[in-house]
């Protein structure tokens, strides 16, 4: 009860101040009082009071987000206020482009584009155009003799000049002021439309008849008499060596010598490698220039040619062939897989014959007249056709097993210079029927005719100190043995105990008697 009798005087009091304050005095308001915080989107509310507990209210009123001031390509839009992201930044988005500056035949120019959104400029630049010239036109026109001009312009006046060359003469037919006769020159002239006159001589020609005394063959020259039919002069020429025509070849570094590669258009069966080509002298033919050629059934080889390639006639069906002396160098296998050559004639040029210098074949006969002073190890092993052989008298040595296998040979001169032959040099020559050793040999050495099954008859010189093993071994036919010595020189010669092993060896007859082999 007594709370109730509280509030009620209190009211009374402030009713009578609010009716004496409306009377006696004007309000002062204190400072605004934030009752409700303005922002971007919402209104804010504010309030003050007098010291008569008078109340005053107001409110602020929003004025929605303020944009900062940026570049939209660049980074985002946001508030200055309350700093939200209004917007995220964007692409640049440029349009078209405008010349903003022309491009010449010599300078750059350029052309420029805006941003849509924030003005951003980019340009490009427009290269020159380079100059455009028109048609050529002629200044100044050419002679016989003089260069003329020609020029064309361009667009910006740049221009450009070029020389025309001089046409020459151009000359008439030509016209005859003197005929030439057998024995004096003539005269012929011909004219030029400048007026510039050019005369040359004819020739002094008899006009012939031919007859042929001989026929050119293809290893020779014929021959051929002329008489003239005006004046009756006569004379006789030869008639050059048939050669093969479309032969391939290859100017050599020296610019005057060449080289034959191979057939080239040529299809003869019949090979003749002429001296000179197409003023070429022939020097060399190249490593298989006629390999695999196997319808060639002969080559004849000029005596121009120095050296021959490895395998150059290799597959060829030639049956014989002549090196020539002027030949000094010659590669392998040359020969290689040439079923039907029977004879090789090695001319005087080559100073070395070595293995494999061609590979076997069905070869007969070999004449060796090259300046060679050794014949290498294995040179004609196992050249089962080889009939007969001639050496030069320029060898010195016979290698090891050089004619070893040779079945079918039947007969050998060694020339007396030969001063050593080695091991088994005429092993399994078992057609091989006589043998005369050289004087100055000192050395028969081991199983040198081992297998020599027809030999009948051997010399030995008496420069002879030693007989090696089995020197004869199986030499079924040699009873008797020559001996160039005495008889004391026979004893005194060291003799392996097994040198005539398994042979018929009887007798040596020596310069003073017969020693019985016992």
């Amino acid at each position: 009860m007594k709370k109730f009798f509280a509030m009620s005087f209190l009211c009374l009091v402030l009713a009578c101040l609010a009716v004496s304050c409306g009377n006696r005095h004007t309000h002062e308001y204190g400072d605004w009082i934030t009752v409700k915080k303005l922002t971007c989107t919402e209104d804010g509310l504010q309030e003050r009071y007098c010291y008569c507990l008078k109340k005053e209210t107001e409110v602020l009123s929003s004025n929605g987000h303020q944009p900062a001031d940026v570049k939209q390509c660049v980074e985002d839009q946001y508030c200055i206020l309350c700093y939200q992201v209004l917007e995220m930044k964007k692409n640049h988005e440029f349009g078209s482009y405008t010349v903003c500056k022309q491009a010449t035949c010599t300078e750059k120019g350029e052309k420029e584009s805006f941003c849509s959104f924030c003005g951003e400029r980019q340009t490009q630049t427009i290269y020159p155009t380079g100059h455009k010239y028109g048609e050529w036109i002629v200044v100044k026109p050419a002679t016989c003799t003089e260069n003329g001009k020609q020029e064309r312009a361009c667009v910006c006046g740049k221009k450009e000049t070029k020389e025309i060359q001089s046409t020459g003469h151009m000359f008439s037919e030509w016209t005859t002021l003197k005929a030439a006769t057998c024995t004096e020159d003539g005269m012929k002239e011909r004219a030029c439309a400048c007026g510039e006159k050019e005369t040359t001589i004819i020739p002094a020609a008899h006009t012939f008849t031919e007859v042929i005394l001989k026929e050119a063959t293809r290893t020779e020259e014929g021959r051929k008499a002329l008489t003239c039919t005006v004046c009756g002069f006569q004379k006789e020429e030869a008639i050059p060596v048939i050669v093969s025509h479309g032969l391939s070849y290859s100017v050599n570094k020296d610019g005057v010598t060449c080289t034959i590669k191979g057939l080239g258009t040529c299809t003869d069966t019949n090979i003749v490698i002429p001296r000179a080509i197409d003023g070429y002298r022939v020097v060399a033919i190249a490593d298989a220039a006629f390999g695999q050629a196997s319808h060639i059934v002969e080559i004849v080889i000029p005596d121009t040619v120095l050296s021959i390639g490895s395998l150059a006639f290799r597959g060829c069906a030639i049956s014989e062939i002549v090196i020539p002396d002027s030949v000094t160098e010659i590669g392998t296998n040359i020969f290689l897989e040439c079923g039907q050559l029977e004879r090789i004639v090695l001319g005087s040029g080559l100073t070395s014959l070595y293995t494999p210098f061609f590979q076997k074949t069905t070869l007969k006969s070999f004449v060796i007249a090259c300046n060679i002073t050794k014949l290498e190890n294995f040179a004609l092993n196992e050249f089962t056709a080889l009939e007969s052989i001639i050496l030069p008298e320029t060898l010195t040595s016979i290698g090891s097993s050089a004619f070893a296998e040779c079945k079918n040979l039947k007969e050998i001169i060694i020339p007396a210079s030969v001063e050593s032959i080695g091991g088994w040099a005429f092993q399994s020559c078992r057609s091989l029927t006589s043998v005369t050793l050289p004087e100055g040999i000192t050395n028969v050495n081991e199983w040198l005719f081992y297998s020599c099954l027809a030999l009948e008859d051997v010399y030995i010189p008496e420069s002879v100190l030693v007989i090696g093993q089995n020197a004869f071994l199986a030499c079924i036919k040699l009873e008797n043995i020559r001996f160039g010595g005495t008889m004391a020189q026979w004893e005194q010669i060291y003799k392996d105990e097994s040198w005539n092993s398994d042979s018929a060896i009887k007798t040596i007859t020596c310069s003073d008697g017969i020693i019985t082999i016992g």
